[in-house]
């Protein structure tokens, strides 16, 4: 018998139980579309995120296991500070990067039941080492997720926890992607072209992965989603001979002399320098170059100089290699 009115709980769980309410499947390639030929891999270092996020349902306990429905509204306390997401490789390829991995948002179902959902622009990458090119794999992700209550966690109390975290790993196989789990190590490789200043001038561009069993980097054959962006190209260095090839004839301060194609397809891409303005005598060469950083790729940089992978792709395009003589007017050869 109180002799006086006398303030008691909270009153708290037991327990939680945290269980998967939306299995999550990852964007290969980080894109649902491509151009034909599709999706198949992501590059190491690229960061992905989800087609579907992963969402998983707290119920608070008590000793029996039944719902206390009562823990709800004031009562309710677990917020996203109190959720722990840890993402693991299951010791499969590099280490990950969870630097874009956001705070998840936990709503109160206000009948004993919370949500906990991550963030929508949460986004996973396999760490690119800068010295090393990493074979190809198939990624086995998960992501274990946990939540506690710890808001009475004073003398003679505790914290409520969950007795076992949730497990999201695809049955054992690892999350699933949309379009492959592939992961290959890649870099840009823009090759030097000449020919004649009268000319637009092809430069061959394309991507490349490491094949292990050859040990060197090959013709990226499944790449039919990579684009480049014209102004994150730049001209430079200039070496013409005396008089000849300039800044002023290939109009850099505009990009008008650089064309890009659209989506690479097949691992190659369409890229050429357009003729030089006025283009008699504007011989000479001139380094294009791709800005990778710029267009946030740079898990396609290479060791273009012996170094690490960390340099932007370059190539050099001379003009007025295979000029003919100026005193003919048609030739024409017959075998």
């Amino acid at each position: 018998v109180c002799s006086a009115a006398t303030s008691v709980g909270r009153f708290v769980p037991d327990h939680f139980d945290v269980s998967v309410s939306t299995t999550p499947t990852f964007k290969t390639f980080n894109m649902t579309a491509c151009s034909a030929g599709g999706r198949s891999f992501t590059y190491i270092g690229q960061p992905f995120g989800y087609l579907t996020a992963p969402q998983a349902t707290i119920r608070a306990l008590n000793l029996a296991g039944a719902t206390t429905t009562n823990y709800k509204g004031g009562l309710w306390k677990v917020t996203s500070s109190d959720i722990t997401q840890s993402y693991s490789n299951n010791a499969v390829g590099p280490s990950l990067d969870t630097s874009l991995i956001g705070t998840p948002t936990v709503a109160d179902n206000a009948d004993g039941t919370g949500t906990v959902r991550p963030a929508a622009t949460d986004k996973l990458a396999y760490q690119r080492s800068t010295t090393t090119p990493t074979p190809l794999f198939s990624a086995k992700l998960s992501l274990t997720v946990s939540a506690i209550d710890a808001t009475e966690n004073l003398a003679n109390q505790g914290i409520i926890s969950n007795t076992a975290a949730v497990l999201f790993n695809g049955g054992g196989a690892g999350i699933a992607f949309d379009s492959g789990s592939e992961f290959r190590y890649g870099r840009l490789k823009l090759s030097n072209a000449h020919g004649s200043e009268l000319l637009n001038l092809p430069i061959p561009i394309q991507t490349q992965f490491w094949d292990a069993t050859v040990s060197a980097f090959v013709t990226n054959s499944a790449d039919n989603c990579t684009t480049l962006n014209v102004a994150n190209l730049s001209l430079g260095n200039y070496q013409p001979p005396t008089g000849a090839l300039t800044v002023a004839n290939m109009d850099t301060a505009t990009g008008s002399h650089i064309s890009l194609g659209g989506v690479f397809a097949t691992g190659r891409g369409t890229l050429k320098l357009l003729k030089p303005n006025p283009a008699p005598n504007s011989r000479g060469s001139v380094t294009l170059t791709v800005d990778l950083a710029a267009e946030s790729k740079t898990f396609l940089q290479g060791a273009w100089t012996g170094a690490t992978y960390i340099q932007n792709p370059s190539a050099q395009a001379t003009f007025g290699v295979y000029k003919g003589s100026n005193e003919f007017i048609f030739l024409r050869e017959n075998y």
